[in-house]
């Protein structure tokens, strides 16, 4: 998304679901365009185990705990099995 807003309450749930979540996935992002960028630091404070799935390092490859390069499309089943 490109200036437009996240619904306040998507927002809301998400930063909910950020403080109880194990595994935070970041998958084919920039990681630039807030708040959305801001999440998987979130997860990370919260003791999530944090993953980026893209072709690419992106500015939160330096802090995450799993860096899988590649295309989402190739790696994702193979994470889960599918």
């Amino acid at each position: 998304w490109f200036g437009e807003m996240l619904p306040e309450h998507a927002v809301t749930r998400a930063a909910e679901s950020l403080e109880a979540c194990e595994v935070f996935l970041s998958v084919g992002t920039s990681s630039v365009v807030y708040p959305a960028a801001g999440f998987i630091h979130s997860a990370r404070a919260s003791g999530a185990t944090t993953i980026e799935v893209n072709p690419d390092a992106t500015p939160i490859s330096g802090v995450i705990d799993l860096a899988l390069r590649g295309k989402s499309g190739e790696i994702l089943p193979r994470l889960i099995g599918s």
